[in-house]
Order: C-alpha cells, then sequence, then structure tokens
C-alpha cells in the first residue's frame, strides 16, 4: 500500500525484521499474538517486564513492545471483542480516533468484527512513538487514511484533529487507558466535547489496575 492516503503527520515503523515479517502477509490478532510471543521469547527477562509498570508505562523500545504484547496482548483483545459488540451494526461513514492506541490493539479487534468499509479515516492517539509506529504497521493494511498523533493527552489541542471534524459520526476507542492518572480526564472530556461535533459512540475498556 502507498502512503498517498495517509496524512503528512503518518508514523511508521519501517526498516526492521518485525515489519518486514507483517509487511509479508496480512496478519490477524491470531497471528499478532503468536509473532509477539514468538519475538519476546527470544529476549524475556524479568527487568524488561518490570519496565512496563503494570501495562501503565509509556513504551520507549521495541523488547517492551513484545512485552507488553505478551504479557497483556491476549487480555485486552478479549475484553475489547466484548466491548465492540454492544455497538449498532449499521454504523457508516464514520471517523474512528483510538485514544491511547499503544501497538492498535482496540483499532484491530475493531476493524476485525466490524471491517473498515464505512471508516472515512482512523486516527492514532499515542505518546509513545515507537508504540505508535508500530500500531500503524498492525493497521497499514485494513484501513485506507490513518492521521497519527505523537503527544500525550493533557497536550492535544483542537487543531490537532482538522481533518475530520465534520459534523459526522465518530467511534472512539479507549482501551485501558481512562483511568491511567497521568493526564486530566476533565481536559480530555473538554477536548472532545468540544473538537467532535456530532453523533458520538464511545467504546471504554479498563484494566482496574487498583483493583487487587
Amino acid at each position: 500500500r502507498t502512503l498517498s492516503n495517509f496524512q503528512l503527520r503518518f508514523l511508521l515503523e519501517e526498516g526492521t525484521s518485525y515489519a518486514s515479517t507483517i509487511n509479508s502477509r496480512p496478519h490477524n490478532i491470531n497471528d499478532l499474538m503468536s509473532l509477539n510471543r514468538s519475538e519476546y521469547l527470544k529476549i524475556k527477562d524479568d527487568t524488561i517486564y518490570n519496565s512496563l509498570g503494570r501495562g501503565t508505562a509509556i513504551l520507549e523500545n521495541k523488547p517492551q513492545l513484545l512485552a507488553y504484547m505478551y504479557a497483556f496482548g491476549n487480555m485486552h483483545f478479549a475484553k475489547l471483542k466484548e466491548a465492540v459488540n454492544v455497538l449498532p451494526k449499521e454504523i457508516a461513514n464514520y471517523h474512528m480516533i483510538d485514544w491511547g492506541c499503544g501497538q492498535g490493539p482496540a483499532s484491530k479487534v475493531f476493524i476485525e468484527e466490524f471491517g473498515s468499509k464505512g471508516m472515512n479515516s482512523l486516527t492514532l492517539v499515542e505518546p509513545s512513538e515507537c508504540a505508535l509506529k508500530r500500531a500503524s504497521l498492525h493497521l497499514l493494511g485494513d484501513v485506507n487514511s490513518i492521521t497519527t498523533i505523537c503527544k500525550d493527552f493533557d497536550s492535544l489541542k483542537i487543531s490537532d484533529f482538522d481533518g475530520v471534524q465534520d459534523n459526522g459520526v465518530y467511534v472512539h476507542l479507549f482501551s485501558n487507558i481512562i483511568d491511567v492518572e497521568l493526564f486530566s480526564l476533565n481536559n480530555l472530556i473538554k477536548l472532545v466535547e468540544e473538537s467532535f461535533i456530532g453523533e458520538n459512540y464511545f467504546v471504554i475498556v479498563s484494566p482496574k489496575i487498583n483493583t487487587t
């Protein structure tokens, strides 16, 4: 796929052995989990796992990406599959925003369950550049239009979402991010209210990280 349909801000993992494997053929969720498991087992180390901060740390390197998917991927995918299926099946001509997208599990699950035929665009928001690039890699073959925004939530501006503010239909994905106490939830709510005027759907999945 060429990048002609992607925004200038588009970030993508390229030139790595992982990217070569993903680009060699389409990969569904099970394929991604199998690949991440096999790659992480080659380098498995408690230091890498502990650096994930129970899944709340902003990831900084590729070993952490593998460790995160190995440790938390199956749980995320299972929760997300259940969550997205409460949405009406007839949503069409919508923009999807994946908030704190990580490596793209929420968008991947949504697309596998609903397809992407009715999706006008996908916006990936994530403070970790390496995770954001990998999310784009995971979703490149599934979507015709992707914008990446590499910012933490408190740094976001209404102008970051130029191009999708058409008073239309929006699907918002929040996967394991709302109850991570690293940003102002009130500011995020205000941003969403001011940026997306129209019909909005929200899919929110919580890790309940403070529950023992």
